[in-house]
């Protein structure tokens, strides 16, 4: 699997992606630190690492191995447990058993994305890889001295997790040459304005206040929708493997 998302996602993403690591799970023990808001040992996860295996699919022959799912899953229950979520229940087991199986999806999903833009001679430059970089370094608002700080402590360089970077330029690539511009029609910006009004229960900013961000929710739902589409077709062209 690509070192760049397991060795970011559990430093740098620690906040959005990635928790406390662990063994096995035994009971709800763990509790909020107020100082500053880890999670104490020993906690239940609402998964066991050892029912994962190390190959969790493949995806027209490439294996996709389970570091990054195991940390995919890690911050989801993280997540419910700093909001105080007993993950002993059966709603959170539930709630668990449905992650599972969407990020699995989901790492599919992505795999089979970089394959096809692959196959179709998509490629990154060296500036542009440079770019996303950037990008990422100034969305975590850390400088790259930081990121490398990070990455040495796991053994590793930029060098190594350069590849994963290059993945995210082909992504972009093949979504932009795919999926067409969305439009948005007047009528959509008013009942999306009009539903958000009615769920705040309280008085909402105006529609010309609120007019760009409603659009681009509006492009992103439709840009995913037509995204769906096409993975659902790569899909029904692959070979894929799912073992968990």
């Amino acid at each position: 699997m690509k070192k760049f998302y397991t060795v970011i996602f559990s430093t740098v993403l620690a906040l959005t992606l990635v928790a406390c690591g662990g063994d096995e799970p035994e009971q709800v023990e763990g509790d909020v630190n107020g100082d500053n808001g880890e999670i104490e040992q020993d906690i239940d996860l609402g998964f066991n690492e050892e029912d994962i295996p190390e190959v969790i699919a493949t995806v027209n022959g490439q294996e996709l191995d389970r570091d990054l799912y195991i940390a995919l899953l890690q911050q989801e229950a993280n997540n419910l447990l700093m909001q105080g979520v007993d993950m002993g229940t059966e709603e959170a087991q539930n709630y668990m058993n449905d992650a599972k199986r969407e990020y699995l999806e989901k790492l599919v999903d992505e795999e089979l994305i970089i394959q096809v833009a692959e196959e179709r001679g998509i490629t990154a430059t060296e500036e542009e890889v440079d770019a996303e970089i950037a990008m990422y370094l100034d969305s975590m608002q850390i400088e790259e001295t930081e990121l490398n700080e990070m990455l040495d402590a796991q053994g590793l360089s930029m060098d190594d997790v350069r590849e994963d970077f290059i993945d995210l330029v082909l992504r972009a690539k093949f979504i932009d040459e795919e999926i067409s511009t969305p439009d948005i029609t007047e009528d959509e910006i008013e009942a999306t304005y009009e539903e958000l009004v009615a769920n705040t229960g309280e008085e909402a900013p105006t529609l010309d206040e609120y007019r760009e961000d409603i659009e681009q929710y509006l492009k992103s739902q439709k840009e995913q929708e037509e995204l769906n589409l096409i993975i659902k077709d790569l899909k029904e062209e692959s070979e894929i493997d799912r073992f968990v």
